[in-house]
């Protein structure tokens, strides 16, 4: 079956939404939509940008006000959803979320900055370490996974945002 993925770091979904967000999502309609960096509670967002019409969502939200967070929406519903992965350190932070459908698994995938500090930078390779490790595991399962995020990774200095501040 095809199907139209989207992944986008929404820098906070509210202010995604005051940008255009609820306005983009009717528009173009994606099947599945992984988002990262949320920001925000379900508790936080009225019903419409929680739980568009027509999508099935879920929300794995950090612990932390106003902090990481991802979510999926999709239509068809998945047949189940699997928060988190496995990593303890990052646990509360809503890191990952995957949602496990007939024919394939994606996972909406936030990774933890390194730039605020050595100690976070070392959060950082221990979670990328086991992420190698999960994502083995999932490949293990035989079964079409498309993993989709922000990997807060830049190779080179186009492949960020104000490389200068950066």
């Amino acid at each position: 079956m095809s199907r139209t993925v989207c992944t986008l770091n929404a820098n906070g979904i509210r202010s995604a939404d005051r940008r255009g967000f609820s306005k983009w999502l009717a528009r173009t309609q994606p099947d599945v939509l992984c988002l990262q960096e949320m920001r925000a509670t379900e508790d936080d967002v009225d019903d419409a940008l929680r739980s568009p019409a027509g999508y099935s969502t879920r929300w794995q939200c950090a612990q932390k006000k106003g902090y990481s967070g991802v979510a999926l929406y999709s239509k068809p519903s998945p047949d189940r959803y699997s928060p988190g992965t496995g990593f303890e350190h990052c646990a509360d932070e809503g890191r990952a979320l995957r949602a496990d459908f007939q024919d394939m698994s994606v996972v909406s995938l936030y990774v933890p900055s390194g730039s605020s500090s050595d100690e976070r930078q070392q959060v950082k390779f221990k979670f990328l370490d086991h992420l190698i490790e999960f994502t083995g595991a999932l490949v293990k399962e035989k079964r079409p996974l498309l993993l989709c995020g922000d990997f807060n990774i830049a190779h080179t200095a186009i492949d960020i945002a104000r490389p200068k501040q950066n």
